[in-house]
């Protein structure tokens, strides 16, 4: 995501060759094991503040705490305590917010995106609504033994 006054595209390459040193030009922001409700919440008021210090709009924002909270919530539900998220920094400024677990994985991706589908008996839009107020998400799972964790990146450039 990118914050509301940069112009298209400014900053989002300070090496000027098409390229990011992610050694040089990413920043490791915070992270957090995703325990319990306390940590999750600790996570979303994280990222309110370090969104707003870099000049995201409230609606942005607030858009922001939907999806960690949503994620933090599928870590609990499904990895037991296993999880943690990371808050990165990257040129332009954008934020990536990476979300790994080492739960069971999701046997039905496609199926598990569409609303009203869930595997715990709750509504169903978590998922969802990932994919809805992500600019950009990416998912990688697979079902396996639990010695291998699943990934799930979020990705917000600008919008």
């Amino acid at each position: 995501m990118r914050r509301q006054d940069d112009a298209a595209g400014a900053g989002a390459d300070p090496t000027g060759r098409g390229m990011i040193d992610s050694h040089r030009h990413c920043r490791l922001i915070y992270e957090c094991a995703i325990e319990n409700q306390s940590s999750a919440l600790s996570l979303r008021a994280r990222v309110l503040s370090v969104a707003q210090r870099l000049g995201f709009a409230e609606v942005e924002r607030q858009k922001m705490a939907l999806v960690i909270m949503e994620m933090a919530s599928n870590q609990l539900k499904y990895a037991g305590g296993r999880s943690y998220v990371q808050i990165w920094e990257q040129p332009g400024p954008f934020l990536d917010i990476l979300a790994l677990d080492y739960g069971p994985g999701i046997a039905d991706l496609e199926r598990a995106s569409l609303d009203g589908y869930s595997t715990a008996n709750t509504l169903g839009k978590g998922l969802g609504s990932i994919l809805r107020l992500s600019n950009e998400t990416q998912i990688y799972t697979r079902v396996h033994d639990e010695s291998a964790p699943p990934q799930m990146d979020w990705h917000r450039p600008a919008g």
